[in-house]
């Protein structure tokens, strides 16, 4: 069994009558931290939470990032807080991740919504393996924002398809975050926020 714990139990086992449970950290669906199943038989007993000493504590600096370096409004889309619809909300964004170095100052934070935080993610994941064609987030928002002026979706699509090959970008993935930034477009109304 890979287990990392054996324990005694409060209360026997209803299958084989152990009286030991076992700890099965791993990663599990929604998020648990381990699993605790019966010593002797290994039927399933009950979710474990994770401990104190091991959750990321990245969690509550990040709201106090927002509520110490915010401005109520996204740095991004300059949506105040309370235009921005439920479930969204604003989040510190570090432009240097943490895990590779980035600090908490207000040189390499973003206070930006979820909306925008996604869209940012978005772009690190499609692109980063495409690092060598030096494309950027605001070069991809210009030529996204010259795509949308265009009536005709077939040429919209046609002009995706020849920025993915000028860039050596999967087109599939580029048409997905031009369907994303489509519809945030339409979310937000230029004449509504500036």
């Amino acid at each position: 069994m890979n287990s990392e714990k054996v324990f005694k139990s409060e209360k026997p086992c209803i299958r084989c009558k152990c009286g030991e449970v076992a700890i099965v950290p791993g990663i599990y669906p929604g998020g648990h931290y381990a699993k605790v199943v019966c010593a002797g038989c290994d039927r399933f007993v009950k979710w474990q939470s994770k401990p104190v000493e091991k959750k990321d504590p990245r969690k509550r600096v990040n709201k106090n990032l927002v509520a110490d370096l915010g401005h109520g409004f996204c740095e991004m889309c300059r949506r105040t807080k309370e235009a921005l619809p439920l479930p969204q909300v604003l989040e510190a964004h570090h432009v240097i991740q943490v895990a590779e170095g980035g600090t908490d100052d207000r040189g390499n934070i973003w206070i930006i919504c979820t909306h925008c935080h996604r869209l940012i993610h978005l772009q690190r994941t499609y692109f980063s393996h495409y690092q060598s064609s030096q494309l950027d987030l605001s070069g991809l928002i210009k030529a996204m924002e010259s795509i949308s002026k265009n009536p005709d979706p077939e040429t919209r699509k046609q002009q995706i398809r020849l920025f993915a090959a000028e860039k050596s970008i999967d087109s599939s993935q580029l048409q997905h975050l031009f369907s994303l930034f489509s519809s945030m477009q339409q979310e937000l109304s230029v004449e509504e926020y500036f």
